[in-house]
């Protein structure tokens, strides 16, 4: 499992690094744009060499994983791809976005991978509209379209009040989503747990949204702007990654209606 683990370490690492840079360019800090790019792409190559080694980690202690660490690897050439193209606001836009499911993923695999996970948790009979089974897919789905909107406006392919108005209605839904979970399953320990996390990420996310806008409308701290807007995005691939981890808690332990 180290192996995993230790690809979702850099996966975060190389996000937080390519979000530093691309905040930094906007800012008055060439020499940190130029050092922060340096660190994501070394970082990048490091993550390669990781995926590859969880790879041929999953292919013999997990088979069962193996296609999934396979996606992950190609998902990583594919990242590399787009970061050696001609920088554009698509390409550039596309790169973040990949970045964050690639990060979110990686984290779904170290979940994968747990003991825990391969466990019997027991069972929790689905029940209400809308189901908690159709609410696993449709959840991380939005949280990736609100993330996409988030990488859109930082490469200034779109303004700013989509995302806003995204953040606003996932937000909502999330609360609605994290409910559900902890009214139907409070007596079930993993998705309980994983309805928790959900919900105090999202504050945390919204938190650090409000924190960027207020900073940037603010005379300019190089440092704080910095910093609140990496862990802004890196924050949205962990919220995306608590909506991976859920789904497929639910799916694993939550009993389709009528069965």
């Amino acid at each position: 499992m180290l192996p995993a683990i230790t690809a979702a370490l850099l996966a975060f690492l190389v996000l937080a690094s390519g979000a530093a840079a691309t905040t930094a360019a906007t800012l008055p800090a060439a020499d940190a744009a130029t050092y922060y790019a340096l660190l994501h792409r070394q970082t990048g190559e490091y993550l390669g060499a990781a995926m590859a080694a969880c790879f041929a980690w999953a292919a013999f202690a997990k088979p069962e994983l193996r296609k999934f660490a396979g996606a992950l690897c190609l998902g990583v050439v594919a990242e590399g791809l787009l970061g050696a193209l001609p920088l554009t606001t698509v390409s550039a836009m596309l790169h973040s976005c990949l970045a964050q499911l690639l990060a979110a993923s990686s984290v779904a695999l170290v979940v994968a991978a747990s003991k825990g996970y391969s466990r019997p948790s027991g069972t929790v009979q689905d029940y209400g509209w809308p189901s908690l089974r159709s609410l696993s897919i449709w959840l991380p789905a939005l949280i990736g379209l609100q993330v996409a909107l988030g990488a859109a406006f930082r490469n200034r392919v779109l303004g700013l009040m989509p995302h806003v108005m995204g953040a606003m209605l996932i937000s909502i839904f999330i609360l609605v989503v994290g409910s559900f979970v902890l009214q139907q399953c409070k007596d079930h320990a993993p998705l309980s747990l994983a309805g928790r996390g959900l919900m105090v990420t999202t504050f945390a996310q919204v938190f650090l949204g409000l924190a960027v806008f207020t900073v940037r409308s603010m005379p300019p701290e190089a440092g704080v702007i910095l910093v609140a807007a990496t862990a802004h995005v890196v924050t949205g691939a962990a919220l995306l990654a608590a909506s991976i981890v859920l789904g497929m808690q639910i799916r694993r332990s939550v009993t389709p209606k009528g069965v």
